[in-house]
């Protein structure tokens, strides 16, 4: 969060705010000799204006400014920056301990700001996984959106001085009854002795000299663990020297007066009073001491890199210099076979440091750096004596990993040994006789940044022994198990590592012969490949790491990739939805899959069971241009229970690129689902991009697990294959009920034309709506795509047999509506969000749905309310019926449109006029002269009801009345309503709208056959030019009423004439499209519908029409 300064002399007097002083950390030469600058600004060409000389602030004297040029921009040198009140803060935790010169620690520091994995930008923006404390939400944001996100949050103060001064008012409440220590005589009453508290015996004195050296976390356990402490360290009891060393080293209160001792009240002698005051001012209302908070966070996130920098510290004399600047004997220059890594971004040759090419940002993605190799030589310590092996940790970004690995000796007084960096405060030690063991495999927890866990397996007089260090359970799906299987004796074994700036990234293991260094022999060698790429040879396979678990097949399996890229980080998935044996089939209810964008499709699967049970393999969100999203769900319901499985499953690849764009799973009763997307960058089924392979189950077997390979930066699916069971099927197909046939998709994918022309894709779905047994809804949640308020999709049962079918995702179900064996839905109404006002996308995500049922029946599914949102309605009328649902959608978007049958498969509706363009993502709103009632009868109308604006006197909408007392409206009900009636055999002849200037709606006038005119006009109109009419547009809606064939579709600039469309019948009713603000007419968009009688069309053939 730093603020460009606009250039303009920096004096003592005018002094930079704290926010726009900076230091830069950058080197002389690409990566070589880091140094930090002296305090300066960074102006608005993103370059940092200070003086090279550390030591000199910008309005210094004698001050030389000099411009360093963010990031990799200048293809020169490396330049990060950070703020100074940081650097100076960073600086004092670090030489108050260890007396660190800046240089050495700017040094240091450059290593792991180069080591930080970045979202490719060429800004450098961390990424989306790196620890930003509570500043995550406000990266990424544009100047303007910043300033108003930040200070509408709880997170405002990150921008207050971290060094205001404050001063200390002690109030009374806060003074508690002190007493200096207690001796164990004054707590005898606290209960009998407890002879299991080691502590009981020490003197209070010690105790409190304990108590002082702990971190305040760590006392809350001891005064759990022991009955004497809980006694001892009640506030009123504990010593000054306990209070004030709060305000010491790493403690909780530390940060208070870090580089700025002056400030100490003086004379102060009670540090608990002013640690209940600082606790207070921290606890109190944000907009007291915002800089205080500040200040806090700032020492917490210095906390995160501290352990790191130590580390580097405590190790510098055995590692490099610089990155890549120093190339061991034993770097071979590639990731090679047996090499097990973490997704590094140099597994080639270490360059030359004149190459202009090193570690471009877009390099920089990926998840760790390989900077060195180091040897553990296990020959090197002695043959006939026991030895220890050390294993350090280092806890770096939420996670511990493995830093180093030392040979000592069983005194621990002799290092024989030793790679990577040493951390004895975190050190796991074993005993080990490498004389007469031999290593039978090693083991390793490996995650996206480097290793977190290892275990080695041994051999000794055929007794197979185990040891395990660090974390050895998978980290989500951001980790895996791999293995390297290596027979020799341990101490002819050499590990080589790899290292980035502070832990270890790789791992591969060597055998000595003979005093000399070589790889491993094919004969002692066994990649754990039982799945092979069938155009690598086997020795140049890349070693793959499993999740959850390694498989236990030994047979090998074939994987389809067309252009499988090597990548360090091999992750597999082994989605076992089946069981070892396939018990788990018959409880399998619902295969989901999880999706991005184009052209990363499928991240993952998850598996749901009737008990409520579900296994998820694979990411649920994926990174977009440094942003995390939500990915979409696609369901397919399975009848386990009923005997169905998948029986085939089909997988299109992409021949331009390593990845997976669709799976189509057929299962043995003959239905079948494709999960892919669809629209802009989608895959054509005839495109020369994409082959289909076909994987099957043979005959008295089941599938019962997906294998998928996961491309490590992008965490998509790339390859895919799988793994079948002997399992009893033959009986299975005897159950097989009449499948519904697959819906057509073209009318669905037709009104989401213009949606489906937005980049990255959507997901399309279809069912029939007849036969419905009952309808479930699902509402979305935090950890999804939708939202709390938003319903993300319907779940349809039918009572004909048919398998339910999922429309849009199924997240949690929060409503259902049965329906009765001769009930159908006559009316639906839907209710969207806006998320796109400009760019002419109308869809939001779905807050409410209601039906109504030809029962009369009517249920309402509100999330939200209802005012200024886009209403879409569809209702039965003479010549159509409600008969199927289209649900496409995306991570932002719902595009719901329900379709209609023609009640007569002869005839079909045209829109009137003809030359009017309407756009096809758009619902029609539309009045018909005839209602079609719930007994099946049509009920004529019997007149006409206009209303009127609030505030105007223009027509908000149009209301027909039917004889049956029924009222329907398209727009909305207005005020100050003008109604006339027709005769029972009176016909509309024309229809005329008079329009105002800039195209507002200002009369309606209906002619009927009885040489009536029917007026809709406000009484109280008064004269004026912005009340005149400005055009009138007249529709012909009977043949004998039609206007001469001159003014025919021509007409005037004030007056136009729209006859009725060739060869259609009667004039039947009105449409039109209301606004999306308050639902009102507006004109252009109405007019007339037609009924037209169609020739030529087959026997028993149907036509669906779009809404």
């Amino acid at each position: 969060m730093i603020e460009a300064h606009d250039g303009t002399p920096v004096t003592t007097e005018d002094e930079l705010r704290w926010y726009c002083r900076v230091r830069a950390i950058r080197t002389t030469s690409l990566v070589s000799d880091p140094f930090v600058t002296g305090t300066g600004y960074l102006n608005f060409h993103n370059v940092i204006c200070a003086d090279p000389r550390s030591d000199v602030r910008c309005s210094s004297p004698d001050v030389q400014l000099e411009g360093h040029e963010l990031g990799h921009r200048s293809q020169r040198y490396w330049c990060y920056p950070v703020h100074d009140f940081c650097w100076e803060m960073l600086c004092y935790r670090v030489d108050t301990q260890l007396s660190i010169s800046p240089k050495k620690i700017a040094h240091h520091l450059f290593a792991l700001l180069y080591n930080t994995p970045t979202d490719g930008s060429g800004a450098l923006s961390l990424s989306p996984r790196h620890h930003y404390g509570e500043a995550g939400p406000f990266q990424h944001l544009r100047e303007e959106d910043f300033r108003g996100n930040l200070y509408n949050s709880d997170c405002f103060y990150l921008q207050h001085d971290p060094d205001e001064e404050f001063e200390f008012e002690f109030e009374p409440e806060l003074a508690l009854e002190f007493r200096e220590g207690l001796s164990l005589q004054d707590i005898s009453d606290h209960g009998s002795e407890d002879t299991r508290d080691a502590l009981r015996s020490l003197p209070s004195e010690i105790i409190y000299l304990i108590l002082a050296n702990l971190p305040s976390s760590s006392i809350c356990n001891l005064r759990l663990a022991s009955r004497i402490v809980a006694a001892l360290a009640k506030k009123p009891y504990l010593p000054q020297s306990f209070w004030s060393s709060r305000f010491e080293g790493d403690f909780e209160m530390a940060f208070v007066f870090a580089k700025r001792r002056t400030e100490i009240p003086p004379g102060l002698n009670d540090w608990r009073q002013v640690y209940l005051q600082v606790e207070t001012m921290l606890k109190s209302s944000p907009l007291t001491y915002p800089g205080l908070r500040n200040r806090r966070h700032i020492w917490c996130m210095l906390g995160h890199i501290l352990p790191a920098l130590k580390l580097r510290l405590a190790n510098e004399s055995g590692i490099v210099d610089a990155p890549y600047s120093h190339c061991d004997a034993l770097v071979e220059g590639k990731i090679q076979s047996g090499e097990v890594a973490g997704e590094l971004d140099h597994g080639s040759t270490p360059p030359d440091l004149g190459d202009q090419n090193v570690s471009s940002p877009l390099e920089l993605r990926k998840r760790c750096r390989l900077f060195e190799r180091h040897a553990l030589d296990w020959s090197k310590a002695p043959k006939e004596m026991p030895v220890q092996l050390g294993i350090s940790f280092l806890h770096h970004d939420e996670r511990s990993f493995i830093s180093g690995l030392r040979l000592l000796s069983t005194s621990g007084a002799s290092e024989f040994s030793r790679a990577g960096y040493i951390n004895r405060e975190d050190e796991q030690v074993i005993d080990l006789s490498p004389s007469d063991a031999f290593i039978k495999a090693v083991e390793l927890n490996v995650t996206w940044e480097g290793l977190v866990g290892l275990r080695l397996i041994l051999e000794r007089n055929e007794n197979a022994m185990s040891y395990s260090f660090g974390n050895m359970d998978v980290i989500g799906f951001e980790s895996g198990i791999a293995k390297i299987d290596f027979t020799c004796l341990l101490s002819q074994a050499t590990f080589l590592v790899g290292l980035d700036a502070c832990k270890l990234v790789s791992l591969k293991l060597f055998e000595h012969a003979s005093g000399e260094l070589l790889p491993i022999t094919e004969s002692s060698r066994r990649l754990n490949g039982w799945v092979r790429y069938p155009s690598d040879p086997e020795e140049n396979a890349p070693i793959q790491i499993w999740n959850p678990s390694m498989p236990k097949e030994t047979e090998s399996k074939q994987w389809h990739g067309l252009m499988p890229q090597p990548q360090t980080f091999n992750l597999f998935l082994d989605m076992d939805f089946g069981g070892p044996s396939g018990e788990c089939l018959p409880s399998l209810c619902m295969v989901t899959a999880f999706m991005g964008d184009h052209p990363r499709v499928l991240f993952g699967f998850s598996f749901s069971y009737v008990d409520g049970n579900e296994r998820h393999f694979g990411h649920k969100h994926y990174d977009h241009l440094g942003v995390k999203r939500h990915c979409v769900t696609q369901s397919f319901i399975i009848a386990g229970n009923k005997g169905e499985l998948i029986d085939r499953v089909n997988v299109v690849y992409d021949k331009l690129k390593d990845l997976v764009q669709a799976v189509e799973l057929v299962t043995n009763f003959g239905r079948q689902t494709t999960f892919r997307l669809h629209g802009n960058g989608a895959y054509s089924d005839d495109s020369h991009r994409s082959i289909t392979t076909t994987n099957g189950s043979g005959p008295d077997s089941a599938i019962t697990s997906f294998l998928v390979n996961l491309q490590s930066q992008g965490g998509h699916i790339r390859d895919f294959a799988l793994r079948n069971v002997k399992y009893p099927t033959k009986n299975a197909r005897d159950l097989l009920q009449k499948v519904m046939p697959p819906l057509e998709m073209s009318q669905t994918i037709s009104s989401a034309k213009e949606m489906l022309s937005y980049p990255g894709g959507h997901v399309v779905t279809a069912a029939k709506l007849t036969g419905l047994r009952a309808i479930h809804l699902s509402k979305g949640d935090t950890a999804s795509s939708r939202g709390l308020h938003h319903i993300s999709g319907l779940r349809l049962e039918y009572s004909n047999g048919d398998y339910p079918l999922i429309m849009g995702q199924w997240i949690n179900q929060f409503a259902s509506m049965e329906l009765d064996a001769d009930e159908r839905l006559t009316q639906i109404t839907t209710w969207h969000d806006y998320t796109n006002r400009f760019n002419r996308v109308k869809f939001g995500p779905t807050i409410g749905m209601s039906f109504v049922t030809s029962k009369g029946t009517k249920r309402d599914f509100l999330l939200d309310k209802l005012d200024s949102k886009l209403c879409l309605k569809y209702q039965d009328n003479p010549f159509q019926t409600i008969s199927s649902i289209g649900w496409v959608y995306n991570y932002q978007w719902d595009h719901v449109r329900f379709l209609y049958q023609p009640t007569n498969k002869y005839s079909t509706l045209i829109y009137g006029p003809t030359y009017r363009e309407v756009p096809g993502y758009v619902v029609m709103d539309r009045l018909f002269l005839h209602n079609a009632e719930s007994d099946g009868s049509c009920s004529p109308l019997g007149s006409i009801e206009v209303t009127f604006r609030h505030m105007g006197d223009e027509p908000v909408g149009i209301s027909f009345i039917y004889r049956s007392g029924r009222m329907s409206t398209i727009g909305v009900r207005g005020e100050r309503g003008i109604s006339e009636d027709l005769e029972e055999d009176e016909t509309l002849t024309k229809l005329e709208f008079g329009v105002l200037r800039a195209n507002r709606l200002g009369s309606i006038v209906f002619y009927t056959d009885k040489n009536r005119k029917l007026t809709f006009v406000p009484k109280t109109r008064r004269p004026s030019p912005i009340n005149a009419i400005h055009k009138t547009e007249t529709h012909i809606l009977h043949r004998l009423a039609s206007a001469p064939a001159s003014d025919n579709e021509v007409g005037t600039d004030r007056k136009h004439v729209a006859s009725m469309p060739d060869e259609v019948g009667g004039f039947v009713g009105i449409w039109a499209i209301p606004r999306r603000t308050d639902g009102s007419l507006r004109y252009p968009m109405l007019g007339t519908i037609f009924e037209k009688t169609l020739t030529g069309v087959p026997s028993g053939g149907s036509t669906i029409e779009d809404s």
